[in-house]
């Protein structure tokens, strides 16, 4: 699993934090799915197949164009479990820069089943957040995305232990150029995470 090119993995043998839940469903731009052998391009070592994730592309205002923003919030509420949540963002670029920010928080309580039954270790929170900054100059653009991710609880039902925090912070840097020899896709990222399960 490819998340913005860092090969992700789930730092818990439980799985507790798959490679997925370290980017929020609002910051996704593209899933693509590679059935079989994969390309060394896309990570090399999978034979059963590779799962890419990517986030939006920084926008950039069209030539002439002052300045381009765009923002956006939105909510959701749910009475069994009472779950809340919420995400904003916003993003502010000129022909050549763009600078974006995303972030999104989700919490629930213990949820009830069809037949009226509390259904223990159900709970979480999560906070999520990226900045995007990006630079583009003929057919060069260089990006960096900083994000972190806070965790402070979740329940698993089908396991005798909680995940009670999983704070993670990334950066990722990339490079894209189009010459007329080819390509250049080159990425630096560095991720860590700390995670206690109890």
């Amino acid at each position: 699993v490819l998340v913005n090119g860092m090969t992700m993995a789930a730092h818990c043998g439980n799985h507790m934090n798959p490679p997925l839940s370290y980017i929020d469903p609002t910051n996704v731009g593209s899933i693509n799915v590679l059935a079989g052998i994969t390309p060394v391009s896309n990570g090399g070592d999978s034979i059963g197949g590779t799962i890419i994730v990517d986030s939006a592309a920084p926008e950039f205002a069209a030539p002439g164009q002052p300045v381009l923003v765009h923002g956006g919030t939105s909510g959701n509420h749910r009475t069994n479990g009472v779950v809340s949540g919420g995400n904003a963002s916003l993003s502010v670029a000129t022909e050549h820069l763009s600078a974006s920010y995303t972030g999104s928080y989700a919490n629930a309580a213990d949820y009830w089943d069809g037949a009226g039954k509390l259904v223990l270790s159900t709970v979480f929170e999560s906070r999520n957040g990226s900045l995007k900054l990006a630079a583009r100059r003929g057919n060069n653009l260089f990006s960096v995305d900083l994000g972190y991710q806070v965790i402070p609880e979740q329940g698993f039902v089908n396991d005798y232990m909680d995940m009670t925090r999983n704070d993670g912070r990334f950066v990722n840097a990339r490079y894209q150029g189009a010459f007329a020899w080819g390509k250049v896709d080159a990425r630096y990222y560095y991720s860590n995470v700390g995670h206690e399960m109890n």
